[in-house]
């Protein structure tokens, strides 16, 4: 009676597991807009980049192609062809909705190629989804952790079995992982050594034994060399890439909340108790696992050695000890400390669960998914208001003319000056939208005036180095370097986007000047219902 109870349970799993999962697209396809911040620059550059390789005379003005082998193509790729058959707001929900099925299906091969039965522990895997990279609309860091899953499990799966198709594969989903992100082309790099070099450490022992077989580890050193050569078109790219850029490591001001941020904030969206709860619930679930490993009757005798749970640690130190930016990129050490959380998964199935420990941990990562879910249910709904004022600023705005935005809110774009109910900052890059939408040109594109993505701008019209802000002694200066970039550059600026003017004087922001400019340069074209958003006009146009 317990087996068949067993048999039905093994079958049930993977039916709820695909129930849960799909009710993961509930937050993404429920509401018009899913609010990221940098998902509409996503979004504009990539039809930029389309724009770009039509010939259109106004963007190649601006902005010129950037055809390098860099990493972060893999979003612009999906972009691209998505964009020719849906809308703009569709095409960026299939990009995120490839990400939400992607990660806990791949996490899910990743564990069935380490062990028989361990798939169950992707559940661990769904609490993962709505990270505070999701929020930020790091799409292609997300994206590379799926494809990192798919690496893993792959050679997991054949790294015995090395023939030239496989092989092939191997190099092309590694290779394909570099153009997602350099981190997790990282991540996967160091896993995959570790297990290799656990794998050679086990043949070597076995040889040393008196009945040991010197063959059987030459054939495994050259399984081993032939894998690592598949890596080798990656790490170079990768090396050319790390040293093609400049600037020196940015380490954080407040370590110690860099430290604790895999603790309370890894999943929060907003600095509310249920998210922090919520976030807090994710690293306590892993302990609970690691608990039942450490006490259970079944465990390895040196289960401290398990080849994902020194990939975990190393992540964690890395996370610890790396800077906050490297090599032209940001926000670093909070990627190492995700990727941990994931390779620690994988540790667990070194020991078999039994029936009554599975059902508790599958029911408690379940129902801590499905609460992240109603909670970014809750806050895309919530926003939508805020995101649709934003973008009603784009209505009478004429298309092939170029766009400012200036945020100056609380909340919604990161210009408040103490931390706010929201920890995501949807109305950053907003202006990306309506840009794509009036087929504008973009001049708070912050992504084109990095090396790594697809689409830059021309140097003598970049707009970046005229927009500024100056800290004072009772708050900021909104210095607007903009008048001089027409002289500067030749570059035109038709509309101002202003969002938030009422904040700024709340928080005691001097906006003397960027409201002279303004006034001077420019007449008030429109403003919102609830008077938010405004728009200015240049004053010839």
């Amino acid at each position: 009676m317990v087996t068949r109870r067993s048999d039905i349970a093994g079958r049930l799993e993977p039916v709820a597991f695909g129930i849960v999962l799909a009710l993961h697209l509930v937050p993404v396809w429920t509401v018009h807009y899913f609010p990221t911040q940098d998902g509409p620059a996503h979004v504009y550059n990539t039809a930029q980049f389309l724009t770009l390789l039509a010939g259109d005379p106004l963007s190649s003005r601006y902005y010129a192609t950037n055809l390098h082998p860099f990493p972060n193509w893999a979003t612009t790729v999906l972009f691209a062809g998505f964009l020719r058959i849906v809308s703009a707001v569709t095409a960026e929900k299939f990009v995120v909705s490839l990400y939400v099925l992607g990660l806990p299906l791949s996490a899910r091969y990743l564990l069935t190629g380490r062990r028989a039965g361990a798939g169950w522990l992707g559940w661990l895997t769904l609490p993962l989804v709505y990270n505070d990279f999701l929020h930020r609309g790091f799409y292609n860091f997300l994206l590379g952790i799926v494809v990192m899953c798919l690496v893993v499990g792959y050679w997991l799966r054949h790294r015995s079995r090395p023939s030239p198709a496989r092989l092939a594969t191997f190099c092309a989903l590694a290779t394909l992982l570099y153009f997602c992100h350099l981190v997790a082309f990282g991540a996967a790099g160091i896993a995959l050594g570790i297990l290799t070099v656990s794998a050679l450490a086990g043949v070597d022992r076995m040889t040393a034994a008196p009945n040991g077989s010197p063959a059987a580890a030459r054939r495994e050193w050259r399984r081993a060399v032939l894998w690592m050569l598949c890596l080798l078109p990656g790490v170079i790219l990768a090396l050319q890439f790390v040293l093609s850029q400049h600037g020196s490591p940015s380490y954080s001001n407040y370590r110690w909340k860099t430290v604790a941020w895999v603790f309370y904030a890894v999943t929060a969206a907003e600095n509310t108790p249920i998210h922090l709860i919520a976030s807090m619930l994710v690293p306590a679930l892993w302990g609970a696992g690691l608990a039942y490993v450490v006490w259970s009757r079944h465990a390895p005798l040196k289960w401290y050695r398990d080849e994902f749970l020194v990939c975990s640690l190393t992540l964690a130190v890395l996370y610890i000890v790396l800077p906050e930016a490297l090599a032209g990129g940001s926000f670093l050490n909070p990627r190492l400390a995700l990727l941990a959380l994931l390779l620690a998964v994988p540790f667990f199935a070194c020991v078999p669960f039994g029936a009554e420990a599975r059902r508790l941990m599958i029911a408690a990562a379940g129902c801590l998914a499905l609460l992240l879910v109603m909670l970014n249910v809750r806050l895309n709904w919530s926003l939508q208001d805020m995101v649709e004022e934003y973008l009603s600023a784009g209505a009478g705005l004429k298309p092939n003319r170029t766009l400012v935005s200036v945020c100056l809110a609380d909340e919604g774009c990161g210009a408040g000056t103490r931390p706010g109910r929201l920890r995501m900052s949807p109305l950053t890059h907003a202006s990306g939208y309506i840009a794509t939408f009036r087929h504008l040109i973009d001049l708070s594109n912050a992504q084109a005036h990095l090396t790594y993505f697809p689409v830059r701008y021309v140097p003598l019209t970049d707009p970046m180095p005229f927009q500024n802000i100056v800290e004072g002694g009772h708050g900021r200066r909104w210095v607007p370097l903009l008048p001089g970039y027409s002289l500067a550059t030749g570059g035109v600026i038709d509309y101002v986007l202003l969002w938030g003017l009422e904040d700024a004087g709340k928080r005691g922001d001097d906006t003397t000047e960027l409201m002279s400019w303004l006034e001077r340069d420019f007449q008030l074209s429109m403003t919102s219902s609830r008077g938010r958003v405004r728009v200015y006009t240049r004053r010839d146009e």
